[in-house]
Parts: structure tokens; sequence; C-alpha cells
């Protein structure tokens, strides 16, 4: 007794192929989207704009550049960053050229002011 094997079409074979290409790239993406720091860095920066809201007004439509303080000592001269504490993060708004010091620890803002060199886009 032998084993028969049915033939398919060009058809099916290229829908079975189409869709293992599908799954496939699927799960990439959705990898490199979990996984990309600029995703991760959007996120956080939209979080901690929330967070900054409620105490001070700032744009909604736009995504701060974030920028964390790892060396407070370094800007202790700068009158802007004089408050400032390690683990605190900046945030930058360029269409309002706004830039806000939010410590996330006691859920306050430390400092804020218009940013005279930022070019706008």
């Amino acid at each position: 007794m032998g084993l028969k094997i049915k033939k398919i079409g060009i058809g099916p074979l290229l829908l079975i192929i189409a869709a293992v290409l599908s799954v496939a790239a699927s799960v990439v993406l959705t990898y490199s989207y979990h996984t990309n720091p600029d995703v991760a860095t959007s996120k956080r920066a939209r979080q901690l704009s929330e967070l900054a809201q409620k105490h001070l007004s700032l744009p909604d439509n736009e995504v701060p550049a974030l920028v964390e303080v790892t060396d407070a000592s370094k800007l202790k001269n700068q009158p802007f960053f004089a408050a400032a504490q390690n683990g605190d993060v900046v945030l930058l708004f360029r269409s309002t050229r706004q830039a806000v010091i939010y410590r996330q620890a006691g859920d306050a803002i430390v400092a804020s002011g218009e940013l005279a060199a930022l070019p706008t886009q």
C-alpha cells in the first residue's frame, strides 16, 4: 500500500504561502514595536506630559522630547536647573518653545520656562 499525496493547484499553494508570510510579518512587526526604544520613549513622553499637565498648561497635541537629569551637580550653575535633581525629567515642547522639569517621585513641576534658542519645525 503506497502513500498517496494529493496534488494541489498553484492558487491554493500561493494562498498558503501568503498566509504564512503574513503571520510571520505580523510577529516580527509586533516584536519590533514592543522592543523599539523610540516607541517606548514616545509612550513615556506622553505619559509624563499627561502627568505634568495636571499642574501646568501644556500642549496636548505634541509629544515632547525627553531628557533625563542624570548628573544634577553639573547643571547647578544654570538658573533653570538650580532645583533639579537626578531622575527629574525635562520635557521640551517645540511648538510652544516650552521646557518643563518634572519630578515624577513627588508629582511636581520643579521649573518651567521658555526656550529662547530652540528652533521651531
